[in-house]
């Protein structure tokens, strides 16, 4: 499952997502430095889905956590244009 972390902008998203991925011991995550509404979203592939949405809401610029639908595979294929175009970014530990 994928848990959608967004934020209001951050200034280093790849720390944040660094940061998650070691907390919960996540293997990867997509990284958008900033959308189109000015958000930085991150999207965390977790087997611990609960936890890790408790924990989100504790850090301080939150604006949205939910659990997604889709396989971290399945968001990787939709974003495939945008990752390659270096819009969004994939990242693992």
């Amino acid at each position: 499952m994928v848990v959608r972390v967004a934020f209001k902008k951050l200034d280093n998203p790849f720390m944040t997502t660094r940061m998650f991925l070691k907390m919960f011991g996540c293997a990867r995550a997509i990284v958008v430095p900033e959308d189109s509404s000015g958000q930085s979203v991150i999207m965390i592939e977790s087997e611990a889905e609960p936890d890790l949405v408790r924990a989100a809401k504790r850090v301080k610029n939150l604006e949205a956590c939910e659990i997604m639908t889709e396989s971290f595979q399945e968001m990787l294929d939709k974003l495939k244009k945008p990752i390659e175009r270096k819009k969004i970014f994939v990242t693992s530990i």
